[in-house]
C-alpha cells in the first residue's frame, strides 16, 4: 500500500447512496478518503471540496522525531556480568560512588562538598515575608494537594509522562533518571545537615501542614533538587528540535517548578528552600555529572540519547 486514498468510482458511491436509501446529486457523489482522518484543509476535486485525509505518520509533522533505532548498545561491557542486569536503584548507587570522586575545579574539595555561592538562608525580615507567602498560599491546597501527595513519592513518574518513556520502550533514560533522583537525594541531604534550617510549620502554627513534615532539616528542598536535576539531564538526551530556546519556558523546567512549588504550598518549604534546590541542581549537573570524572553517567547519557535518536 502507498498510504493514499483513491477516490471512488462515480457509480459506486451512487450504488452506497441508493442502499442507505439518501440520493446525493451527481456533484455530490465524488469519492471520499476512507479509514483515514480528515484533515482541516479541504480539496477541491471538479467542482467539489472535500476533506484531505490525514495519514500517520503525518507528512508535514510538527516536530520532526528522528527514528529510533531497532536496538541501542545499553550499556555494554565485556565481562561476565552486564550492568543493564542491575536493578537501576542498586546501579545508581554504583554510579554515585564514583559522582562523589568528581574534583571542584579551583578546590581541593570534591564538587558535591561545594555549595551555590549565591545561595542563602535568609535574615530575619526576609524569612517573615516568606511566612506571610506561605500562609497566603493555603487557600491553594484543595487544589492541588492530590497532586502534590502523589509527587511525594512519585517524581519520576511526572516527567515520564511528559515524554512518554519507560523501562521497556527507554531503559538507559530511566536508568539515567533513577541515577540523578539517588545524587540529588544524597547532596541534597548532605546541606540540609549543614544549615540545619527548622520546617516554616515550626515558626508559623497557622501553615498546619496537611501531612507530617519530613523529620530533616527544610534547606535547600529536596524535591526541587530531584526535580531540577531531571530536567537538566532529560534536556541532555532528549530530541534536540523540542528543546525550547528558553528552557525556563520548556515543559520540564515548569514541571520542575511546580513540583517545588506544590512543597511550598503544602507548607513544607520555604521559597528559598526551592530557590536552593534549583541552585544545586544545576551545580551538580554542571560540575559532577556533565564533567569528563563521571564516566558511567557519560555512558548512560550516551545510550539515552540513542535512544531518542540523538547524536
Amino acid at each position: 500500500m502507498s498510504g493514499t486514498v483513491e477516490p471512488r468510482e462515480a457509480s459506486e458511491a451512487s450504488e452506497a447512496s441508493e442502499a442507505s436509501g439518501i440520493v446525493l446529486p451527481a456533484e455530490k457523489q465524488l469519492g471520499r478518503p476512507i479509514g483515514v482522518s480528515p484533515s482541516p484543509t479541504t480539496e477541491t476535486v471538479g467542482k467539489t471540496q472535500w476533506w484531505q485525509g490525514n495519514r500517520w505518520p503525518p507528512v508535514k509533522p510538527a516536530v520532526s522525531w528522528a527514528p529510533l533505532p531497532i536496538q541501542t548498545p545499553f550499556m555494554p561491557r565485556s565481562g561476565a556480568f552486564p550492568e543493564r542486569a542491575w536493578a537501576p536503584e542498586h546501579w545508581a548507587s554504583v554510579v554515585l560512588a564514583e559522582a562523589l570522586t568528581v574534583p571542584m575545579a579551583k578546590s581541593t574539595k570534591p564538587a558535591w562538598q561545594c555549595w551555590p555561592a549565591e545561595e542563602a538562608i535568609p535574615g530575619t525580615d526576609e524569612i517573615k515575608k516568606e511566612i506571610r507567602e506561605l500562609e497566603a498560599l493555603i487557600e491553594y491546597r484543595p487544589a492541588v494537594l492530590a497532586e502534590a501527595m502523589a509527587q511525594k513519592d512519585a517524581i519520576l513518574q511526572y516527567f515520564s509522562g511528559i515524554l512518554t518513556f519507560g523501562r521497556r520502550s527507554h531503559p538507559a533514560t530511566v536508568y539515567l533518571c533513577i541515577v540523578g533522583l539517588r545524587v540529588a537525594s544524597l547532596i541534597a541531604m548532605h546541606w540540609k545537615d549543614h544549615f540545619n534550617r527548622v520546617r516554616p510549620s515550626r515558626l508559623s502554627c497557622s501553615l498546619m501542614p496537611p501531612i507530617d513534615p519530613p523529620g530533616h532539616a527544610a534547606f535547600p528542598s529536596g524535591h526541587a533538587t530531584q526535580a531540577h536535576l531531571l530536567a537538566h539531564l532529560l534536556e541532555r538526551v532528549m530530541p534536540i528540535g523540542i528543546v525550547p530556546q528558553r528552557r525556563e519556558d520548556g515543559p520540564l523546567y515548569l514541571m520542575a517548578e511546580r513540583i517545588g512549588r506544590n512543597r511550598e504550598v503544602l507548607g513544607l518549604h520555604y521559597p528559598s528552600d526551592t530557590r536552593a534546590g534549583r541552585a544545586l541542581a544545576a551545580h551538580i549537573a554542571t560540575n559532577i555529572l556533565f564533567q569528563p570524572g563521571a564516566k558511567k553517567v557519560a555512558a548512560l547519557i550516551d545510550a539515552a540519547k540513542k535512544e531518542w535518536g540523538r547524536r
